[in-house]
């Protein structure tokens, strides 16, 4: 299963466009990260992604893999300690959660 992506806005300036958009997590990440691809926000390459704010309970990391497949790696975090608890593991139900973050691309 895969990852669901909504367009919440979405900018066109000169060679880049930039999007807000919001990511609904799957029943089944994967230890590797969360694939997304410049395909599912429209664009060719994608030059950057940026989280707006990381969900209750995670930090989210976006990893570039190449300029069209990037990763998002999930890692567990405790708010009473405020301290990272660790990589997340595959197969963990993840449905609930969604990130919304910032893509440049074209």
């Amino acid at each position: 299963m895969a990852v669901t992506i909504s367009n919440l806005e979405y900018l066109r300036r000169g060679t880049y466009n930039l999007m807000y958009a919001e990511i609904a997590m799957d029943a089944s990440y994967l230890a590797s990260g969360e694939q997304v691809n410049a395909s599912d926000f429209g664009f060719s390459v994608i030059k950057g992604i940026w989280l707006t704010g990381n969900p209750a309970g995670y930090i989210v990391e976006p990893v570039r893999s190449s300029d069209i497949l990037w990763l998002l790696k999930f890692y567990s975090f405790s708010n009473t300690t405020n301290t990272v608890l660790g990589d997340m593991v595959s197969a963990k139900d993840l449905s609930a959660v969604t990130c919304r973050c910032l893509v440049l691309g074209r």
